[in-house]
């Protein structure tokens, strides 16, 4: 086995070369996306939160995406539970379904990465100080 990586680097090797890419992805979305609707470019410190928080989210799910695949034993299976779980994360996101009307898996709300990318993302894009607003 002379030459041979452990098998815990290809994994790892995964992982870090995501960074680079969805660091320019990210980049490139909200660079063209954001400047065409005038959202988050106020003050370069907006589109750098706005650019972290899309990025980070981005990494969370992708990892998740990874974590579920490495875990599961058939890829048919992977699938199936992503799709199940990012459906369930969305309608516990109060996107869909209100905090107010979720009854049995509220637990659900606070745990998910989507509520929170779209509630600093939704802050980051239309926060407006009250003093300084033209209303």
């Amino acid at each position: 086995m002379a030459g041979m990586y452990l098998p815990v680097f290809y994994p790892i090797s995964w992982v870090v070369g995501e960074i680079p890419y969805f660091l320019m992805a990210t980049l490139a979305v909200v660079g063209i996306e954001n400047g065409m609707v005038g959202i988050g470019t106020q003050c370069p410190s907006k589109f750098i939160k706005y650019w972290i928080v899309l990025f980070l989210f981005t990494l969370c799910l992708i990892y998740f995406g990874m974590m579920i695949t490495f875990l599961a034993p058939v890829p048919t299976l992977a699938t199936f539970a992503i799709s199940i779980v990012t459906s369930l994360w969305v309608s516990a996101s109060n996107v869909v379904v209100l905090l107010s009307d979720i009854k049995f898996y509220r637990w659900m709300y606070w745990s998910n990465p989507i509520q929170y990318a779209m509630n600093v993302m939704t802050s980051i894009s239309f926060y407006c100080n009250t003093e300084g607003c033209g209303s």
